[in-house]
């Protein structure tokens, strides 16, 4: 996964990139995807310019549907640590990335079932899929989170559900997240992780920066 660096310094193209990243994502190994994740995450935030973020969606997608198609989005009886592993970060990139529709509204519908006490979340996803809910998500599913986190078995279980809270996007629901900050629901110990996914946050306003800052 050291291509991306080479990238940087002008040697070597997004498509070069796209190309050596589809080859690793065929090897399944959880730790490779992983990085791969987050190096295509940089280019669709920062690198892909709008005119071709659509087409660089669509080779995100292209090149992660067979690993999908593969796991499934759902746990299943005989997964291996690894095709957990594996499964969480396939499925946060389609939807995040991949900017896959189907992929995010199958979350959600996932998602809301389990805050709902029906199908409990596998625990290994349940990280990327309760923040790629929460990245379309709206008042309703930020007072689920909320609720979830408040009634969780243990003070770890619930910031599961309040960092995934930091991924909306209506700048209302990331002020809410906010002046949790300001409460002693955050434990001093989980202060910084949790105020930094709001900084990651690409939908932050300068109001929003402040108050981190002010926070941080």
């Amino acid at each position: 996964t050291c291509a991306l660096p080479i990238f940087r310094s002008g040697v070597h193209t997004v498509g070069d990139y796209l190309t050596v990243a589809a080859e690793l994502v065929r090897g399944r190994s959880p730790d490779v995807v992983g990085e791969v994740a987050k190096q295509l995450r940089f280019i669709h935030d920062v690198v892909a310019p709008d005119s071709d973020r659509g087409a660089f969606d669509r080779t995100v997608r292209r090149f992660l549907a067979p690993a999908a198609a593969e796991l499934g989005p759902a746990p299943r009886p005989r997964d291996t640590g690894e095709q957990r592993a594996l499964r969480a970060v396939v499925f946060e990139t389609l939807a995040v990335v991949g900017a896959d529709q189907d992929t995010t509204t199958r979350i959600r519908r996932m998602v809301d079932d389990a805050l709902n006490g029906r199908e409990p979340l596998d625990p290994a996803t349940a990280p990327a899929l309760l923040a790629d809910a929460a990245r379309t998500g709206d008042r309703a599913l930020w007072t689920s989170l909320d609720r979830a986190a408040r009634q969780a078995r243990s003070p770890e279980v619930g910031m599961v559900y309040w960092n995934a809270a930091a991924r909306f996007t209506d700048p209302a629901l990331i002020t809410l997240g906010l002046e949790r900050a300001l409460t002693n629901d955050v434990r001093p110990q989980d202060m910084a992780g949790y105020l930094s996914r709001y900084l990651a946050n690409p939908a932050r306003s300068e109001e929003h920066t402040s108050e981190l800052q002010s926070r941080g």
